[in-house]
Formats: structure tokens, C-alpha cells, sequence
């Protein structure tokens, strides 16, 4: 969603009401890679469900962005990460180890993750995401 949804947007999955796109986010800029999905916002809001066979010894974040993003999972905040160390316009890449906190709240089976990332600069946004769980 390109707008806020409502208050507890996201501790329900699948709200039915949600446009949907691949990754990567993004509108058409140079020096950018390709985007899979058009966004010209300053926010985006994401959500998606994903299977688990087992409960990971260890999992990270991996997010390509410029901003700072809220991680929901299974609808407790998890971890924010802030990729806006340096003022400038170059997409960073992080990959971020959950926290135990964070890891605990992975389960076997189903899992939804929630997202919510805002370009927080005040200059011409620079819209490119995309967001990934890795598992070791």
C-alpha cells in the first residue's frame, strides 16, 4: 500500500484490501537497478506470508533501501533498521541479524512479515526498496 492503512494494519495478514507487486520497489531513475513494481511515495507499506519448515538457529534481514523501516513478524515489531547513515542518494544494502527478541517470533509453518519504510529526507524522494529474510 502506497497510503497508511489503518492503526493495526500490521498485526493481520492478508487484509485482502492490499495492492500487489514484486520486488523491487521503485520508480525508473538513473543509477538505479531495474524496479519490478512503480512507487513514487515516501511511504510503502508491505506484507506477505511465508512458510517456515523449520524454526531457524539464525535469520537476517537483508533490505536494499534509502530510509528507515519498521519489521513486523507475525504481527510484533521486530527490528527497525535505519540505511540513512550518510545524507546522500545511493541505495544501501544491509544485511541485519534478527536479535533474539526478534528471532523469537519466527514459528514453524506459516509466518507473515509486515513492513513499513518511509524516505524520511526532506529533498526529491529517492524511491527504491526491496527486502529479503535470509536463514542460515
Amino acid at each position: 500500500s502506497f497510503t497508511e492503512p489503518s492503526s493495526d494494519w500490521y498485526k493481520r495478514c492478508n487484509l485482502g484490501k492490499w495492492n500487489s507487486g514484486l520486488g523491487p520497489f521503485g520508480a525508473k531513475q538513473m543509477l538505479t537497478p531495474e524496479v519490478n513494481s512503480i512507487w513514487s511515495t515516501r511511504s510503502l507499506y508491505l506484507q506477505k506470508d511465508f512458510n517456515l519448515p523449520s524454526i531457524p538457529k539464525k535469520a537476517a534481514i537483508v533490505i536494499y533501501n534509502v530510509g528507515i523501516t519498521d519489521i513486523y513478524i507475525n504481527g510484533e515489531f521486530a527490528i527497525r533498521i535505519n540505511n540513512l547513515r550518510r545524507w546522500d542518494t545511493e541505495v544501501k544494502v544491509s544485511e541485519v541479524t534478527l536479535p533474539p527478541n526478534a528471532a523469537s517470533l519466527l514459528r514453524k509453518g506459516t509466518n507473515c512479515i509486515s513492513v513499513k519504510f518511509e524516505f524520511v529526507q526532506t529533498d526529491e524522494p529517492f524511491n527504491y526498496f526491496d527486502i529479503g529474510l535470509k536463514i542460515y
